[in-house]
C-alpha cells in the first residue's frame, strides 16, 4: 500500500508527469510511443504551471489537428519567452490554424522572431514576403528582413537576389555586387547579367576583367548594350591591358548590327571600310 501511495504521489508531481510525457512521445526502452497518452501527461503537467510542458504539448496537439487547443498553449509558452512558440504562432495566424487568418498578426510574430536571429524565421519570412510580393510593394518595411536572410551562412538565395537588385536601384553598387554574387546561380537573364556587370564596373573600375566577364555573358544572352560594350572593350584593349582583338570586336559589332543597333552598324561599316578585324593585329585608321 505504501508503495502504491508513493507511485500515486510521484505521478501527481508535475516534473514526473512531464518526464513520462517525454518518454511516451518518443518511446523509451520497452515503453512504446503513445502520442495520445503523451498529450494527457503533458496536459497534467501544464495545468500545474510546469512551463516546460507548454510548447511540446502545443506541438503534439498541432499534429493531432487540435489546433484551437494548440494555439492556447503556444500563447502560454510565448508568454514564457519561448522563441519557437512565437514562430509557431506566426504560422497559426498565417495559415488560420486554430484561429482566423491574420496577416498582420503573423507578420508581427515572424518579425519578432527574426529580430532574434532565428534562422528558420528568416527563411520562412523571406520566402513568404517574396512569394506574395510583399517585399516589392513595401520595400522600406520588409527589405531589412530579406537582408537578414541574405546575411546568413549559407545565404538565402532569393533574398540575396532581391536585396542585390534593390541596392542596385539605389545605386549602391558595391553592396549590390556583394549580394548578387551570392546568388549567381539565379542570374540567368540578360538583364540580370548586365546589372551585375554594370554594378561591378561602377564599383571596380580598376579591374576591367572582373566586369568584362559578365558583360560577355550578358552579350551572349543578347543584351544589346552588353554586345556593344564587349565589342568596344576588346577593340580598344580595355580588358586588363591585354591588347587589341579586332576580329572578336568585329564579331560582336556585327551581332549587334544584326539585332538592329544603329551604332553597331556604323562600327561594322567602319571596320569594313578600313579592313579591320581581318586579323588580331591592330591597324590604325
Amino acid at each position: 500500500v505504501g508503495s502504491e501511495m508513493c507511485i500515486r504521489d510521484r505521478l501527481g508531481d508535475a516534473k514526473m508527469q512531464y518526464r513520462l510525457a517525454v518518454w511516451l512521445a518518443k518511446g523509451f526502452e520497452k515503453l512504446p510511443a503513445d502520442k495520445n497518452q503523451a498529450i494527457n501527461w503533458y496536459l497534467n503537467a501544464a495545468k500545474q504551471s510546469y512551463y516546460a510542458a507548454y510548447y511540446p504539448l502545443a506541438c503534439l496537439l498541432t499534429r493531432a489537428d487540435r489546433h484551437k487547443e494548440a494555439l492556447n498553449w503556444y500563447h502560454k509558452a510565448d508568454k514564457q519567452s519561448h522563441t519557437d512558440a512565437k514562430l509557431s504562432l506566426a504560422r497559426c495566424y498565417r495559415y488560420g490554424h486554430g484561429t482566423e487568418k491574420n496577416i498582420e498578426q503573423s507578420l508581427s510574430y515572424y518579425q519578432q522572431v527574426a529580430d532574434k536571429n532565428h534562422t528558420s524565421a528568416h527563411n520562412e519570412l523571406a520566402n513568404w514576403l517574396i512569394q506574395e510580393n510583399m517585399a516589392d510593394t513595401n520595400k522600406e518595411r520588409f527589405m531589412p528582413y530579406l537582408r537578414l536572410a541574405a546575411n546568413q551562412s549559407p545565404p538565402h538565395q532569393l533574398s540575396s537576389y532581391h536585396v542585390g537588385f534593390y541596392l542596385y536601384s539605389l545605386e549602391q553598387y558595391r553592396a549590390a555586387v556583394f549580394y548578387l554574387e551570392n546568388c549567381k546561380e539565379l542570374l540567368i537573364t540578360a538583364d540580370d547579367l548586365y546589372c551585375l556587370a554594370h554594378a561591378k564596373e561602377e564599383s571596380q573600375r580598376d579591374s576591367p576583367r572582373e566586369y568584362f566577364n559578365y558583360y560577355e555573358k550578358a552579350a551572349n544572352a543578347n543584351d544589346l548594350f552588353s554586345i556593344v560594350k564587349v565589342a568596344y572593350m576588346v577593340e580598344v584593349g580595355d580588358v586588363n591591358c591585354q591588347g587589341y582583338n579586332l576580329t572578336i570586336a568585329k564579331e560582336f559589332y556585327t551581332k549587334a548590327a544584326d539585332l538592329g543597333v544603329d551604332m553597331a552598324k556604323y562600327h561594322v561599316g567602319r571596320f569594313l571600310e578600313n579592313g579591320l578585324g581581318l586579323s588580331l593585329i591592330h591597324i590604325s585608321e
